[in-house]
């Protein structure tokens, strides 16, 4: 009798249980699933054909999860939107979107067919996608609706702006929110460049060696943005060697002038060269006796330069030039850049060395051997360059 009112009152409290879970509603077993819904792609479809949020949600309505997907509608019955092409419409049919197939025009070729001509944008219609149109029709065209606020629609500038134009030239004025550039014909600043060279360089002891290999008249050059060669060597041709045809340039000998002909190789002339010109110093003074260390500043120093008709040379005199208190000789060293002739001093100890002293010496100096034209002499001291000029006919 006790193991039989056991078993009653096992089975009354297992009833009890069963009924309070029955009793539960969907709407709590919902709240109790406490999650959003995520974006539909994440979905679970269930077997009765509808979507669910998740597993939960799922489970509260009783479904088991579909092993397909493709069973659940993809809208719901009645919806629209509109098509991809932006003209047709679709509605929900059986849970798939059912769309129209009619013909749609290209905007473009629907706003050919509207009235000609576009006013001034205070005048134009402001869409809603943000865009001025020129009238109501290419408005239509676009499928796009007038806003309601004008000042939706932006405008490229602030009134009284400027700017230059994009050809560099011209200038650019805002009005009614648009850039208006005046139309002038613009000219090239290289040919103006060109044009202030005048008649340009008539031999090559008027050009230059520049950094491309080329010979150029300095003026046009600096026209191109060519710099000067370091080496003017660098510019010196062999004939046969391929080139453009109407460059001229220096031949190796460096005496020689080369041009380059139609056939694109240059041809040289074959004149017999000069010998180099050669320098040797004529009369110099004692020490003048005005003893300096060596870091002290030297004394002015100056260059006269002549051509002597008599000896076809040009003379050089020098003086206070600044050399070892203790000489036994000294050699001219010469640099020639073109038509410029650097020189400098080779100076001689002798056995005794030089003196930690210098003082400042007068000197002349002959230069024989050098080409017709206007030749420059410099001398540098202390960072300084001293000049003379001589022309040798």
């Amino acid at each position: 009798m006790k193991t039989k009112l056991a078993w009653m009152a096992l089975w009354a409290a297992a009833a009890l249980l069963i009924g309070g879970c029955m009793e539960q509603t969907e709407e709590e077993c919902l709240d109790e699933c406490g999650v959003g819904c995520p974006s539909p792609e994440y979905w679970l479809c269930g077997e009765d054909g509808k979507w669910y949020c998740n597993d939960c949600e799922m489970e509260c309505y009783g479904v088991v999860e579909a092993g397909d997907s493709s069973g659940c509608p993809e809208c719901e019955e009645g919806d629209q939107r509109p098509a991809d092409d932006g003209c047709n419409a679709c509605t929900c049919e059986n849970g798939q979107w059912a769309c129209t197939l009619i013909g749609c025009e290209d905007p473009a070729a629907c706003a050919a067919d509207c009235p000609d001509g576009c006013p001034a944008p205070e005048y134009r219609f402001c869409g809603e996608d943000g865009e001025l149109y020129c009238n109501e029709c290419v408005m239509a065209c676009y499928g796009v609706a007038e806003a309601d606020d004008p000042s939706t629609c932006g405008s490229e500038c602030e009134e009284g702006d400027q700017r230059p134009a994009d050809d560099g030239c011209n200038t650019c004025d805002c009005i009614n929110g648009e850039w208006a550039c005046t139309a002038m014909a613009c000219s090239d600043p290289i040919e103006e460049c060109l044009m202030e060279c005048g008649d340009g360089c008539f031999n090559l002891n008027q050009m230059a060696c520049m950094e491309d290999g080329k010979m150029w008249c300095p003026c046009e050059a600096e026209c191109y943005g060519v710099a000067a060669a370091d080496d003017p060597a660098s510019c010196q041709v062999s004939p046969g060697d391929p080139c453009v045809a109407g460059q001229v340039a220096w031949a190796e000998d460096g005496c020689n002038s080369c041009e380059c002909m139609e056939d694109d190789f240059w041809s040289c002339t074959e004149m017999a060269c000069p010998p180099e010109p050669t320098a040797e110093i004529g009369e110099m003074s004692e020490c003048k006796g005005q003893v300096r260390l060596a870091s002290e500043e030297p004394t002015d120093q100056t260059l006269q330069a002549e051509y002597d008709a008599a000896t076809g040379a040009v003379r050089v005199t020098h003086t206070n030039v600044m050399l070892n208190c203790c000489l036994a000789g000294v050699a001219p060293k010469l640099t020639f850049d073109g038509q410029t002739i650097e020189i400098a001093y080779e100076e001689d100890y002798g056995d005794e060395g030089p003196c930690h002293c210098i003082c400042p010496y007068d000197l002349t100096l002959t230069i024989d051997g050098l080409a017709s034209g206007e030749w420059t002499i410099v001398y540098w001291a202390d960072g300084e360059a001293i000049t003379a000029t001589a022309t040798v006919p």
